[in-house]
């Protein structure tokens, strides 16, 4: 993969993250019927440079995954 060139900002669930920047972002995913609201919390690490990618997902039950 080349080295080098433009690199986009990332849209996530409607939040921009700059190139070079870490942001922590809240997922939603629902709403209960009290209107809590539960979400995914997501770590997101934008490189400056274009290049290799990683994904890491963590779950306490298996479950969580289905």
């Amino acid at each position: 993969m080349p080295r080098g060139g433009v690199v986009n900002p990332f849209e996530i669930a409607g939040n921009r993250v700059e190139p070079g920047t870490t942001a922590r972002l809240e997922i939603p995913v629902m709403r209960l019927v009290t209107q809590g609201e539960i979400s995914i919390p997501v770590v997101v690490v934008h490189g400056e440079r274009p290049g290799p990618r990683l994904w890491l997902s963590a779950a306490l039950h298996g479950d969580e995954l289905n």
